[in-house]
């Protein structure tokens, strides 16, 4: 049971550091998870994601002894090995098998099968990614932000404004360099409002640059607008 709460906390802490997909059809997918949704949002994926590796490893952990005994069998086992591994495994055998042997088939596992593992999680990951929708959702919100702001304004104006609230020239993937503007003025409100997305959500994060240097862009109609999308989206 220890042994199975570990797998669900290694997964855990996985959650959300998937390489970036970096589709220009989606400026969300240039940021890691973590970086575009709530901290409560994460958790929930995160053990979601962590269900269905950990059930097979407990479903196969209450059949450990049998492997473990099978495998014991045919090592050659010497408490004078300089291989560490042998001793740990030839004091498995000389003390209880059973005991130890849900963590000698982590151990095992981890070993021969991570790069298989950690792949299988990557995609288990990605697909509770797409059922969330969360990339989506938050390049939706950009994008129809980005839209509205470029009704009345320069594209090369409102990148000023919002490198002057930064104080430093804001980085764009090379990916976008040819994109439309609405699409790289995307990424620079996510960019900027990602190290607030966590603590408050993405909505408030891009209300709050709004309110700070960009609501007198807007008409009022269209910043009221905006503003009450956003509340309720």
């Amino acid at each position: 049971m220890v042994c199975s709460a570990w797998v669900v906390v290694i997964q855990f802490n996985m959650f959300g550091n998937a390489g970036r997909t970096r589709n220009i059809q989606n400026v969300a997918s240039f940021f890691l998870v973590k970086e575009i949704t709530e901290k409560w949002q994460k958790r929930i994926c995160a053990m979601a994601t962590s269900f269905p590796l950990s059930f097979i490893y407990f479903f196969v952990a209450s059949k450990s002894d049998t492997m473990v005994n099978k495998l014991l069998t045919k090592l050659p086992l010497d408490d004078k090995s300089d291989d560490l591994f042998i001793q740990l495994l030839t004091f498995v055998s000389d003390t209880n098998p059973a005991i130890f042997s849900p963590i000698i088939l982590l151990l095992l596992s981890y070993l021969i099968f991570a790069s298989q593992l950690t792949f299988l999680y990557r995609k288990i990951e990605y697909g509770m990614l797409y059922i969330s929708g969360f990339a989506t959702r938050a390049n939706d919100i950009t994008h129809r932000y980005a839209t509205l702001l470029l009704r009345r304004n320069e594209f090369d104006d409102l990148v000023n404004i919002l490198e002057g609230y930064r104080k430093s020239k804001l980085p764009l993937a090379e990916e976008l360099e040819n994109a439309h503007d609405a699409t790289k003025l995307s990424f620079f409100l996510l960019y900027m409002a990602k190290p607030d997305i966590p603590r408050i959500g993405l909505k408030d994060s891009l209300l709050e640059i709004a309110d700070r240097k960009l609501s007198k862009l807007l008409s009022q109609n269209e910043y009221r607008a905006f503003r009450g999308r956003e509340r309720t989206a």
